[in-house]
Order: C-alpha cells, then structure tokens, then sequence
C-alpha cells in the first residue's frame, strides 16, 4: 500500500507522541525517514514449512537515515487502516 502524504503525516505525528525522542539503538542517531509504501511479510508455519501467503502483518517501516537499521510498527494502531484505533497501546 503505497502511503500517502497524509499517511505520513500521521505516521509523524503518532511516532512524535508515542516515541518521543527516538534514538536508534545500533548508531545512537535520531533522525528517520518513512519508507513510501507500508509492507506486509507473508507467514510461514514453521511445522510445516509452508508459505502462508494470505497471512501476515502489516506493518510502516522506518529507516535510521545514518545507519540504515529499520523499525516497523503496526499501521493499524497507528490509524491508518480501517477498524485502527490511534488512541490504543
């Protein structure tokens, strides 16, 4: 799902509330960037070693602009899928 430039703006506005001061915890850096598109990784059952490819997570990544480690966050508490509650966790 690619994010809009309000999408982002949520994202922004939910990681400033929720997170405070965010530092990376490979650098130590504070500054990041939101990736453009939110992903979903497909499931995978580890008993059978079968692909679930109609499970998985959704999720908004973010990227430590000096290091390049990622973060990921579930967009629907975040607001921006239908049934998410930015109020909630």
């Amino acid at each position: 799902m690619p994010l809009t430039q309000t999408d982002q703006e949520k994202i922004k506005n939910w990681l400033a509330e929720k997170c405070g001061n965010l530092r990376c915890s490979c650098c130590g850096f504070g500054n990041w960037t939101i990736l453009d598109i939110a992903t979903m990784p497909i499931g995978f059952n580890l008993y059978t070693t079968q692909f679930l490819y109609n499970q998985g997570v959704p999720q908004v990544t973010i990227s430590c602009t000096n290091c390049a480690q990622m973060l990921f966050f579930n967009p629907e508490i975040m607001g921006l899928l239908p049934g998410g509650d930015e109020g909630s966790a």
